[in-house]
């Protein structure tokens, strides 16, 4: 009791010690707003009431009781009433109750009026900062709901660009547009990641019509009106792949093909591979064949003189052989050069180092086949599946370019053979396009009919086998100008490929090459600004300097800072430092504050400041400091 500055008293309740301990902490956060009836809760000392704290919320080895007190305090005082009426921005302030989570969540899910948000900036904001708790307990229960709905805000201020034609959309897709698919997939999986979606599924619907129905829909409309097959240049067409980007390698080089890595999620991927400055890297794009399927991508990207549509089996061959799995397509690569190789990503995987050494020996050119996102699409039972079957690609393959750079592999492409349109609005029967009625050979699939018939249908495009397969095939191919879909016997689905969209059609061709340097990313570095080198204040408060901005070499880092004396005893709380600022160095500055402990110093020893980095297994830095409190 004496330690917080209240009177000692044999017979204290432990219950009413703690409530005060937690009272007089959530007042310092909230500048002494709480109710006069909790007056008689403060200690004096409150700079000992906050490092008590500081130190009980953030260890480990007491999390579980430090929860229980929490929550104990948040319901025996009724806290909930008491705050309910606060602005969601000073409810901020609060890190020790894990309940304020909801009473946030409750206030920002209240700013979505339909596909209208109020205060849009300031919920960004909010949001932001409720993420950047680093106290351990504070959102970890919580965070998916933070992120639905920061991403579900995003979305609705999203709209479509008006363009003039299919290579203009295609262009500010490239730049900009491509983040709104990513927007919605990050918003499905942070929604599947929520235990309780009760209070989130108004906004869900709102979320899946307005990115159907508009988003998505302005889309690929605005796509057809103008796209024509016909029409895209040598440099982009999904057939030239081979003579564009791999004939003329003069080293080895591997190609990653991972089925339906749609180019916004290659886009993810390179994101987080650029983060490694032994990699160099470059994405450019292609457009698919039509239709936009696995049997048509995978067979026209392979070396060929000839493809050519066999009707009856459904299958493009390749100078005039299957090449339908990874056997064919190897003996194909072989009769280019034997030194190629076709195979599949997963075993790679699944190999030792001294396995891939041998497999890539004296190998040129190694066609390597991954099958995460499609595999889990086509036999989709829940959203789930798909949204983690994308991030489980982007793991697989970041991991695949590790092993593959580790073993000698300089040089890697990753690509695709298709896209995919994925959306959680169902699609009505009456908006389904129903072909009975026409005349035509051939099976209707959801997205595509490929038949030697001529049909005349509203909503329906069509270009040729010839055109995709570069010959004079007469065959059509038809596709709907919307993402609609044909009434075919597969029903319905969320998942779809194979008609024509900039979603399905627009692949990516990440060429990586790698060096064979160490690294040389290191942390970032922080360093304290100009001070006194004197404790004068209960509340320390420092500045530091981030020395440069985040990039390829210079990585985010967490530090901590606190006071201690002479002896190595702690005499403050711990602050984290996030040092992971990019910008002009005045955005580079980092303010904190350290409170000491209340307490009878003594002048003539010495004081340390330490700054010790996570993770790190060097000396933490000691800034000597002499004491001038009085007390």
């Amino acid at each position: 009791m004496n330690y917080f500055g209240g009177e000692v008293d044999s017979e204290v309740d432990l219950k009413y010690l703690v409530e005060r301990i937690f009272v007089t902490y959530l007042a310092n956060e909230l500048n002494d707003k709480l109710p006069d009836r909790f007056k008689n809760y403060y200690f004096k000392q409150q700079d000992n009431v906050q490092i008590f704290i500081d130190r009980f919320a953030d260890s480990n080895k007491y999390q579980q009781y430090y929860d229980n007190c929490s929550s104990t305090v948040w319901r025996d005082l009724n806290l909930n009433t008491v705050l309910k009426h606060e602005p969601a921005m000073i409810l901020t302030k609060i890190s020790i109750f894990e309940e304020i989570n909801h009473l946030i969540l409750a206030k920002l899910v209240a700013k979505f009026d339909g596909k209208r948000i109020t205060d849009y900036e300031q919920l960004l904001e909010i949001i932001d900062q409720m993420l950047d708790h680093t106290r351990n307990n504070f959102n970890g229960g919580t965070e998916p709901e933070y992120k639905f709905l920061r991403y579900a805000a995003e979305l609705l201020n999203l709209k479509v660009p008006m363009v003039d034609d299919w290579q203009d959309e295609l262009n500010d897709y490239l730049d900009n547009s491509y983040k709104i698919d990513t927007i919605y997939r990050k918003s499905l999986l942070a929604y599947t990641n929520i235990i309780d979606t009760d209070n989130y599924i108004d906004i869900k619907k709102t979320i899946d019509r307005y990115y159907g129905n508009m988003l998505l829909d302005s889309s690929v409309k605005q796509w057809n009106e103008t796209f024509d097959l016909k029409e895209v240049p040598a440099k982009l067409k999904q057939e030239r792949f081979y003579h564009n980007y791999v004939r003329d390698v003069r080293e080895r080089v591997v190609v990653i093909f991972s089925d339906a890595l749609r180019y916004e999620v290659a886009k993810e991927l390179e994101e987080e591979l650029n983060s490694n400055d032994r990699l160099t890297m470059k994405m450019n794009h292609a457009i698919t064949v039509l239709p936009s399927v696995t049997y048509m991508g995978m067979n026209v990207m392979l070396p060929h003189e000839t493809l050519e549509w066999d009707n009856k089996a459904s299958k493009v061959k390749v100078n005039g052989k299957n090449a339908e799995n990874t056997d064919s397509r190897d003996k194909l690569l072989k009769s280019y050069d034997e030194n190629n190789l076709a195979f599949q990503l997963k075993n790679v995987l699944e190999m030792s180092s001294k396995e891939i050494k041998q497999m890539i020996t004296g190998k040129n050119v190694i066609y390597l086949y991954h099958n995460q996102i499609d595999a889990k699409g086509h036999e989709l039972k829940t959203t789930k599946e798909l949204v983690e079957a994308t991030e489980k690609a982007i793991d697989e393959i970041k991991q695949a370019v590790q092993v593959l750079r580790t073993n000698g592999i300089a040089h890697i492409i990753i690509t695709a053979d298709h896209g995919f349109i994925y959306q959680e609005k169902p699609i009505e029967d009456k908006d389904k396009i129903d072909l009975q009625g026409q005349n035509y050979e051939g099976n209707t699939h959801l997205r595509y009919l490929i038949t030697p018939s001529q049909i005349n249908v509203m909503g329906v495009k069509n270009t040729t086998m010839g055109v995709s397969l570069n010959n004079d095939d007469p065959t059509n191919v038809y596709y709907p100008v919307s993402p609609n879909e044909f009434v075919a016997r597969s029903g319905s689905k969320n998942y779809v490929h194979g008609g024509s969209s900039i979603q399905e059609m627009l692949i990516p061709v990440l060429d990586i090459k790698a060096t064979s340097r160490r690294s040389i990313a290191q942390p970032a570095e922080i360093k304290l600004a100009a001070t006194t080198f004197r404790i004068n204040n209960l509340k320390m408060n420092l500045l530091f300097n981030q020395t440069a901005p985040i990039s390829d070499t210079v990585l985010p880092a967490e530090y901590h800072a606190y006071f201690t004396d002479e002896d190595g005893n702690l005499i403050s709380n711990n602050v984290t430092i996030e040092a992971n600022r990019t910008g002009s160095a005045a955005d580079r500055t980092i303010a904190i504050t350290i409170t000491m402990q209340d307490m009878q110093y003594d002048l003539d020893k010495k004081y340390y400041l330490v700054i010790d980095r996570e993770g790190s297994t060097e000396e933490p830095k000691r800034f000597e400091y002499s004491m001038d409190l009085i007390n």
